[in-house]
């Protein structure tokens, strides 16, 4: 996997992003973009999309999907070097989030603004780790439904 190199706009307004590019070659982008299409159908009448610019999150039991946040903390407003938020913001650190198992770490992914746009991942994953991922994410949904 190659390094991962952020757009302008990423690396100006200092959005997250992750270690590797996710290309759309990779067995994780497709399961991703699976994941997104399964979530359309079952929340059809929800228009719920945690994978476009609309501020959506979905939540499992091992899994978090966020939209891009344009959250900024007010704190940088009244002080110059405040010392401590307390406006209540939180950086965000992903898109993307699976826990993973006791032997696989956890998958993250960043992306600049909607999925696919400025794609990146924490690590390199396997097909096996992808598989597992996608089916404990479809079946979770189907149960939730």
């Amino acid at each position: 996997m190659k390094q991962y190199e952020p757009e302008l706009g990423q690396s100006v307004y200092g959005n997250p992003y992750k270690q590797y590019d996710l290309s759309d070659s990779d067995p994780l982008y497709s399961a991703l973009e699976a994941i997104r299409r399964f979530i359309e159908a079952v929340y059809w009448d929800d228009e719920l999309d945690p994978f476009a610019n609309s501020g959506d999150e979905l939540r499992g039991d091992t899994f978090h999907i966020q939209a891009y946040s344009w959250a900024l903390c007010e704190c940088d407003f009244l002080n110059d070097e405040p010392e401590e938020c307390t406006c209540g913001y939180e950086e965000q650190k992903y898109n993307f989030r699976w826990d993973g198992t006791d032997e696989i770490e956890p998958i993250e992914v960043s992306w600049y603004k909607y999925f696919p746009r400025g794609n990146s991942v924490n690590r390199e994953t396997t097909v096996e780790e992808t598989q597992l991922m996608l089916r404990e994410i479809i079946s979770y949904l189907m149960e939730k439904n």
